[in-house]
C-alpha cells in the first residue's frame, strides 16, 4: 500500500465532505484486496471524480473509471482526470460493454438514490471479474434513527431538472438480500472513522439535529457491505 497522509489530499484538493469516508472505506477494502497488484477498479457515482486521485494515493490502479448522471459534476472530474482515469456518464451501453471487466467497484452512500436496487446488484455482478469485490457505504438506511431527517432535506430538493437523486427507503437486510440473490456473498461491518467529522453550521444542521448526533451515528450506523464476486464452477 502506498504511504498516504491525510494531508497530502489537503495540499491537492480542497477538503471533501466524503474525504474521511472514503479513506477508511479503502483502508477496508485493501485487508482484502491482493497488495501491488495492478488492477481496473469503478466509481459508481464518482461525483466530482476525486475518489480515484485519493485512491491512487493509498493504492495502485491500472486503469480507473468513474460512472456519474450529473454533467456537472462529471464536468468538474473530467477537468482534473489523469491518464489513467475515464469519467463517464452512466448509461446500460457502458455496463453492456465492461462485462468481467472489473477487480473491484466502489461507492460512497449511493444505493440509497438508486429505484431499481435489485437491477443494479445484478450489474455490478456482471462487470465484475470471478473473485472480485464490491465495497459499498451505506449510512442512509432505515435502521439510522437520523435518516428520516435527512431524506426528508433530499426529498423536498428534489426536482427531475435539477438533481437526478431521489431518497429511497431500505433496510440493511433488504440491501443484503438482493444482493445475494443476484450471487454475491454479502458481509457487513460498521465503518471504522479515521479522521474527525468536521462542523458547518448549515450543512451539519441539514444532516442531523446536531454536530454530537452526527458524530454519534456515523460511528454507529455508517456500514460497509462487501458484496463478493465467487469464483466459477
Amino acid at each position: 500500500m502506498n504511504s498516504f497522509h491525510i494531508r497530502d489530499f489537503f495540499d491537492k484538493f480542497d477538503p471533501h465532505t466524503n474525504l474521511i469516508f472514503w479513506i477508511s472505506m479503502v483502508k477496508e477494502s485493501l485487508k482484502l484486496i491482493p497488495k501491488n497488484q495492478e488492477k481496473t477498479i469503478l466509481d459508481f457515482g464518482c461525483g466530482d471524480g476525486k475518489f480515484l486521485h485519493l485512491y491512487k494515493m493509498m493504492d495502485d490502479f491500472k486503469e480507473g473509471y468513474g460512472v456519474e448522471l450529473d454533467d456537472k459534476l462529471l464536468e468538474a472530474a473530467n477537468k482534473i482526470k489523469t491518464s489513467d482515469m475515464n469519467y463517464l456518464k452512466y448509461s446500460q451501453e457502458f455496463f453492456n460493454s465492461k462485462k468481467e471487466s472489473f477487480d473491484v467497484v466502489y461507492s460512497q452512500e449511493v444505493m440509497y438514490t438508486i429505484k431499481d436496487l435489485k437491477a443494479h446488484a445484478k450489474e455490478i455482478f456482471a462487470i465484475l471479474k470471478p473473485d472480485s469485490y464490491y465495497f459499498a457505504t451505506m449510512g442512509s438506511h432505515i435502521q439510522n434513527p437520523l435518516w428520516s431527517l435527512r431524506r426528508e432535506e433530499i426529498r423536498k430538493d428534489y426536482n427531475e431538472e435539477k438533481s437526478h437523486y431521489f431518497a429511497y427507503d431500505y433496510s440493511l437486510d433488504e440491501v443484503a438480500s438482493m444482493f445475494y440473490e443476484a450471487g454475491f456473498e454479502v458481509g457487513l461491518k460498521r465503518l471504522p472513522l479515521d479522521y474527525f467529522m468536521v462542523y458547518h453550521p448549515k450543512l451539519t444542521r441539514e444532516f442531523s439535529n446536531s454536530l454530537y448526533d452526527l458524530t454519534k451515528t456515523a460511528e454507529e450506523e455508517k456500514m460497509l457491505f462487501l458484496f463478493w464476486k465467487p469464483y466459477k464452477k
